[in-house]
Protein backbone atom coordinates (compact mmCIF):
# COMPACT_ATOMS: atom_id res chain seq x y z
CA UNK A 1 0.00 0.00 0.00
CA UNK A 2 2.55 2.47 0.83
CA UNK A 3 4.30 1.76 -2.64
CA UNK A 4 1.23 2.33 -4.53
CA UNK A 5 1.16 5.73 -2.39
CA UNK A 6 4.65 6.68 -3.51
CA UNK A 7 4.06 5.93 -6.92
CA UNK A 8 0.97 8.19 -6.84
CA UNK A 9 2.44 10.71 -5.38
CA UNK A 10 5.34 10.57 -8.34
CA UNK A 11 3.06 10.48 -10.73
CA UNK A 12 0.82 13.72 -9.69
CA UNK A 13 4.58 15.46 -9.29
CA UNK A 14 5.15 14.33 -13.04
CA UNK A 15 2.07 15.75 -14.08
CA UNK A 16 2.14 18.97 -12.16
CA UNK A 17 5.67 19.85 -13.51
CA UNK A 18 4.31 18.64 -17.01
CA UNK A 19 1.24 21.11 -16.70
CA UNK A 20 3.82 23.63 -15.68
CA UNK A 21 5.92 23.30 -18.60
CA UNK A 22 2.89 23.25 -20.92
CA UNK A 23 1.75 26.65 -18.87
CA UNK A 24 5.32 28.20 -19.36
CA UNK A 25 5.62 27.02 -23.80
CA UNK A 26 1.95 28.53 -24.00
CA UNK A 27 2.62 32.08 -21.95
CA UNK A 28 5.62 32.38 -23.80
CA UNK A 29 3.74 34.41 -26.73
CA UNK A 30 1.73 37.86 -25.31
CA UNK A 31 0.28 40.72 -26.97
CA UNK A 32 0.71 44.20 -25.98
CA UNK A 33 -0.12 47.64 -27.51
CA UNK A 34 -0.58 45.87 -30.81
CA UNK A 35 2.57 43.79 -31.09
CA UNK A 36 2.41 39.69 -30.92
CA UNK A 37 5.88 38.94 -29.46
CA UNK A 38 7.25 35.60 -27.54
CA UNK A 39 9.83 35.93 -24.43
CA UNK A 40 12.85 33.77 -25.76
CA UNK A 41 15.14 31.45 -23.71
CA UNK A 42 17.07 34.20 -22.73
CA UNK A 43 14.21 35.77 -21.37
CA UNK A 44 14.19 38.68 -24.69
CA UNK A 45 11.20 39.92 -26.49
CA UNK A 46 10.85 39.08 -29.75
CA UNK A 47 8.68 41.16 -31.89
CA UNK A 48 6.71 38.85 -34.26
CA UNK A 49 3.70 40.84 -35.90
CA UNK A 50 1.72 43.82 -35.17
CA UNK A 51 -1.65 44.87 -35.00
CA UNK A 52 -1.43 48.07 -37.52
CA UNK A 53 -3.47 49.77 -34.91
CA UNK A 54 -1.23 52.87 -34.94
CA UNK A 55 0.31 54.36 -38.27
CA UNK A 56 3.38 55.88 -36.13
CA UNK A 57 5.04 52.81 -34.32
CA UNK A 58 7.38 53.65 -31.50
CA UNK A 59 9.52 50.08 -30.73
CA UNK A 60 9.86 49.70 -26.89
CA UNK A 61 12.68 49.44 -24.92
CA UNK A 62 11.05 46.54 -22.85
CA UNK A 63 7.67 44.63 -23.58
CA UNK A 64 6.05 42.94 -20.10
CA UNK A 65 9.58 44.18 -18.60
CA UNK A 66 11.76 41.75 -21.30
CA UNK A 67 14.28 43.76 -23.59
CA UNK A 68 13.42 44.10 -27.09
CA UNK A 69 16.20 42.72 -28.91
CA UNK A 70 15.18 41.32 -32.04
CA UNK A 71 12.05 42.15 -34.88
CA UNK A 72 11.72 38.75 -36.48
CA UNK A 73 11.79 37.71 -40.05
CA UNK A 74 8.43 39.30 -42.04
CA UNK A 75 7.28 41.22 -38.77
CA UNK A 76 5.66 44.04 -39.91
CA UNK A 77 5.47 42.30 -43.64
CA UNK A 78 3.07 44.78 -45.87
CA UNK A 79 2.02 47.51 -43.25
CA UNK A 80 1.40 50.36 -45.95
CA UNK A 81 -0.70 52.03 -43.33
CA UNK A 82 2.72 52.66 -41.35
CA UNK A 83 3.92 56.27 -41.62
CA UNK A 84 6.80 56.30 -39.38
CA UNK A 85 8.63 53.77 -37.49
CA UNK A 86 11.00 54.90 -34.21
CA UNK A 87 13.75 53.00 -32.66
CA UNK A 88 14.42 55.58 -30.32
CA UNK A 89 13.81 54.02 -27.19
CA UNK A 90 14.58 50.52 -28.43
CA UNK A 91 18.20 50.56 -27.02
CA UNK A 92 18.30 46.80 -26.66
CA UNK A 93 17.14 45.94 -30.08
CA UNK A 94 19.97 43.68 -32.54
CA UNK A 95 18.42 42.25 -35.21
CA UNK A 96 16.14 43.33 -37.66
CA UNK A 97 15.02 40.16 -39.22
CA UNK A 98 14.32 39.40 -43.18
CA UNK A 99 11.63 40.86 -44.99
CA UNK A 100 11.06 42.65 -41.63
CA UNK A 101 9.21 45.53 -43.47
CA UNK A 102 8.97 44.79 -47.01
CA UNK A 103 6.11 46.57 -49.02
CA UNK A 104 5.65 49.26 -45.83
CA UNK A 105 5.12 51.81 -48.87
CA UNK A 106 3.83 54.67 -46.25
CA UNK A 107 7.37 55.00 -44.44
CA UNK A 108 9.33 58.22 -45.84
CA UNK A 109 12.29 58.29 -43.58
CA UNK A 110 14.42 55.39 -41.44
CA UNK A 111 16.74 56.18 -38.48
CA UNK A 112 17.89 52.40 -37.61
CA UNK A 113 18.86 53.16 -33.97
CA UNK A 114 22.71 52.32 -32.79
CA UNK A 115 22.77 49.15 -31.07
CA UNK A 116 21.20 46.88 -34.29
CA UNK A 117 24.02 44.97 -35.21
CA UNK A 118 21.98 42.99 -37.84
CA UNK A 119 19.80 43.47 -40.78
CA UNK A 120 18.32 40.75 -42.84
CA UNK A 121 18.13 39.69 -46.23
CA UNK A 122 15.30 42.34 -48.11
CA UNK A 123 14.73 44.34 -44.56
CA UNK A 124 13.37 47.18 -45.58
CA UNK A 125 12.89 45.49 -49.55
CA UNK A 126 10.10 47.34 -51.22
CA UNK A 127 9.41 50.23 -49.49
CA UNK A 128 7.99 52.85 -52.05
CA UNK A 129 7.88 55.58 -50.05
CA UNK A 130 11.12 55.58 -48.36
CA UNK A 131 13.21 58.82 -49.05
CA UNK A 132 16.03 58.88 -46.41
CA UNK A 133 18.01 56.22 -44.45
CA UNK A 134 20.53 56.50 -41.46
CA UNK A 135 22.27 53.26 -40.90
CA UNK A 136 23.15 52.50 -37.28
CA UNK A 137 27.19 52.55 -36.94
CA UNK A 138 27.07 49.11 -34.93
CA UNK A 139 25.83 47.45 -38.17
CA UNK A 140 28.63 44.98 -39.70
CA UNK A 141 26.84 44.32 -43.40
CA UNK A 142 23.82 45.69 -45.65
CA UNK A 143 22.50 42.38 -47.24
CA UNK A 144 21.78 41.70 -50.04
CA UNK A 145 18.28 43.32 -51.60
CA UNK A 146 17.82 45.02 -48.25
CA UNK A 147 16.57 48.43 -49.60
CA UNK A 148 15.86 46.83 -53.20
CA UNK A 149 12.68 48.42 -55.09
CA UNK A 150 12.79 51.32 -52.65
CA UNK A 151 11.94 53.71 -55.70
CA UNK A 152 11.93 57.27 -53.98
CA UNK A 153 15.20 56.65 -51.84
CA UNK A 154 17.17 59.76 -52.49
CA UNK A 155 20.02 59.85 -49.58
CA UNK A 156 21.31 57.04 -47.37
CA UNK A 157 23.98 57.53 -44.92
CA UNK A 158 26.05 54.15 -43.60
CA UNK A 159 27.61 53.73 -40.63
CA UNK A 160 31.22 53.27 -39.76
CA UNK A 161 31.34 50.15 -39.24
CA UNK A 162 29.83 48.41 -41.68
CA UNK A 163 32.48 46.39 -44.23
CA UNK A 164 30.14 44.57 -46.66
CA UNK A 165 27.00 45.70 -48.97
CA UNK A 166 25.10 42.58 -49.98
CA UNK A 167 23.98 41.83 -53.81
CA UNK A 168 21.24 44.33 -55.43
CA UNK A 169 21.18 46.10 -51.63
CA UNK A 170 20.00 49.52 -53.54
CA UNK A 171 19.30 47.90 -56.68
CA UNK A 172 16.42 49.60 -58.57
CA UNK A 173 16.51 52.88 -55.79
CA UNK A 174 16.27 54.88 -59.36
CA UNK A 175 15.91 57.80 -57.23
CA UNK A 176 19.30 57.35 -55.36
CA UNK A 177 21.59 60.31 -56.08
CA UNK A 178 23.66 60.66 -52.90
CA UNK A 179 25.00 57.80 -50.62
CA UNK A 180 28.44 57.94 -48.16
CA UNK A 181 30.27 54.97 -48.09
CA UNK A 182 32.88 54.69 -45.29
CA UNK A 183 36.41 53.50 -45.93
CA UNK A 184 35.57 50.33 -43.36
CA UNK A 185 33.18 49.06 -46.22
CA UNK A 186 35.21 46.63 -48.35
CA UNK A 187 33.44 44.19 -50.04
CA UNK A 188 30.92 46.10 -53.09
CA UNK A 189 29.29 44.02 -55.92
CA UNK A 190 29.03 44.99 -59.12
CA UNK A 191 25.33 44.96 -58.92
CA UNK A 192 24.87 46.69 -55.20
CA UNK A 193 23.50 49.89 -57.26
CA UNK A 194 21.98 48.34 -60.26
CA UNK A 195 19.24 50.61 -61.60
CA UNK A 196 20.37 53.47 -59.84
CA UNK A 197 21.11 55.94 -63.00
CA UNK A 198 22.29 59.51 -61.01
CA UNK A 199 24.34 57.94 -58.27
CA UNK A 200 26.86 60.25 -56.60
CA UNK A 201 29.15 58.46 -54.35
CA UNK A 202 30.38 60.27 -51.04
CA UNK A 203 33.69 58.75 -49.55
CA UNK A 204 37.22 58.85 -48.78
CA UNK A 205 40.41 59.08 -51.31
CA UNK A 206 41.70 55.30 -51.60
CA UNK A 207 39.03 53.39 -50.36
CA UNK A 208 36.89 50.66 -51.93
CA UNK A 209 34.22 52.98 -52.31
CA UNK A 210 36.35 55.42 -54.44
CA UNK A 211 37.69 52.12 -56.70
CA UNK A 212 34.20 51.12 -56.94
CA UNK A 213 33.29 54.32 -58.59
CA UNK A 214 36.14 55.25 -60.54
CA UNK A 215 35.87 51.28 -62.01
CA UNK A 216 31.89 51.72 -62.66
CA UNK A 217 32.26 55.42 -63.99
CA UNK A 218 30.28 56.71 -60.69
CA UNK A 219 30.37 60.06 -60.28
CA UNK A 220 31.49 61.14 -56.79
CA UNK A 221 32.66 63.40 -53.93
CA UNK A 222 35.78 63.15 -51.92
CA UNK A 223 35.43 63.97 -48.09
CA UNK A 224 39.07 63.48 -47.20
CA UNK A 225 39.28 68.17 -46.91
CA UNK A 226 35.54 68.66 -44.66
CA UNK A 227 36.36 68.98 -41.40
CA UNK A 228 34.19 67.78 -38.02
CA UNK A 229 31.53 70.13 -37.99
CA UNK A 230 31.44 71.66 -41.55
CA UNK A 231 27.47 71.70 -41.79
CA UNK A 232 27.57 73.94 -45.38
CA UNK A 233 29.77 71.81 -47.22
CA UNK A 234 32.84 74.73 -47.65
CA UNK A 235 35.44 72.44 -46.26
CA UNK A 236 36.05 74.89 -42.78
CA UNK A 237 34.43 75.59 -39.38
CA UNK A 238 32.63 78.92 -38.85
CA UNK A 239 29.53 80.28 -36.68
CA UNK A 240 27.75 80.02 -40.23
CA UNK A 241 27.85 76.22 -39.75
CA UNK A 242 26.49 76.61 -36.39
CA UNK A 243 23.63 79.09 -37.60
CA UNK A 244 22.61 75.89 -40.28
CA UNK A 245 23.02 73.44 -37.54
CA UNK A 246 20.30 75.21 -35.47
CA UNK A 247 18.24 75.69 -38.33
CA UNK A 248 18.46 71.53 -38.54
CA UNK A 249 17.14 71.14 -35.59
CA UNK A 250 14.00 72.92 -36.07
CA UNK A 251 13.77 72.25 -39.59
CA UNK A 252 14.24 75.26 -41.36
CA UNK A 253 17.28 73.83 -43.18
CA UNK A 254 18.59 70.26 -44.80
CA UNK A 255 22.03 68.79 -45.62
CA UNK A 256 23.05 69.60 -49.24
CA UNK A 257 24.62 66.42 -49.17
CA UNK A 258 23.96 64.03 -46.68
CA UNK A 259 27.80 62.92 -45.35
CA UNK A 260 27.95 66.44 -43.93
CA UNK A 261 24.97 65.29 -41.75
CA UNK A 262 28.00 62.86 -40.13
CA UNK A 263 30.80 65.84 -40.13
CA UNK A 264 28.14 67.80 -38.22
CA UNK A 265 27.65 65.56 -35.37
CA UNK A 266 30.10 66.79 -33.45
CA UNK A 267 29.54 65.15 -30.03
CA UNK A 268 28.56 61.55 -32.32
CA UNK A 269 25.47 60.75 -30.72
CA UNK A 270 23.84 59.96 -33.99
CA UNK A 271 21.43 63.48 -33.62
CA UNK A 272 22.60 67.01 -35.27
CA UNK A 273 21.09 69.30 -32.70
CA UNK A 274 21.71 72.62 -30.47
CA UNK A 275 24.33 70.79 -28.48
CA UNK A 276 26.51 70.43 -31.46
CA UNK A 277 25.93 74.42 -32.63
CA UNK A 278 27.21 75.22 -29.29
CA UNK A 279 29.98 73.42 -29.19
CA UNK A 280 31.02 74.77 -32.64
CA UNK A 281 30.07 78.38 -31.01
CA UNK A 282 32.32 77.51 -27.38
CA UNK A 283 35.12 76.22 -30.30
CA UNK A 284 35.14 79.68 -32.16
CA UNK A 285 35.19 81.45 -28.73
CA UNK A 286 38.15 79.08 -27.34
CA UNK A 287 36.41 78.28 -24.79
CA UNK A 288 37.27 74.58 -25.56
Amino acid sequence: MKAKRIFAVIIAAVLVALSCVSAFAADSYFSLNGFSFEINSQGEAVIREYDKSNSSVVIPEKLLGAKVTEIADYAFFGDAEMTSISFEKARWLKKIGSNAFYGCSGLTALCIGYSVTELGFGAFQSCGGLESVTLSSSLNEIPSQCFYNCDKLNGVIIGENVTKIGEYAFGNCSALDDIFIPAGVTVIPQNAFSGCGDLNISCYAASAAHEFATENNIPYTLVDDYPLGDADGDKCVTINDATYIQMYDVGMWDFERKFLFLFSDINNDGEVDIRDATFIQMRLAGMI
